[in-house]
């Protein structure tokens, strides 16, 4: 992040205690940028790629029905056979 020009045999220093042991006048940073750009698509990109804007939205959690169940379960017994396995 930084480049160390009068120092022989250091082109770069990559840690802040690298820049912290030279003088100041030795070194210069970059300012802190941002260089990756947003992944998230914009409403008018999606819809020009013939995605449905929050298409992705349902409501299948309402058409859920409740169900029963059982009073008991143990993965030791499961209808006769053991699904555990013993930790060492």
């Amino acid at each position: 992040w930084c480049q160390a020009a009068a120092i022989p045999g250091q082109g770069s220093c990559y840690t802040k205690a690298d820049a912290a042991n030279l003088p100041a006048a030795v070194f210069t940073c970059a300012a802190a940028t941002s260089s990756r750009r947003s992944e998230i698509l914009s409403r008018e990109v999606q819809e020009l790629m013939g995605i449905t804007w929050r298409g992705n939205s349902s409501n299948s959690h309402d058409l859920l029905q409740e169900q029963e169940l059982p009073a008991s379960f143990n993965w030791c017994d499961k209808d006769g056979k053991n699904y555990c396995t013993m930790s060492r």
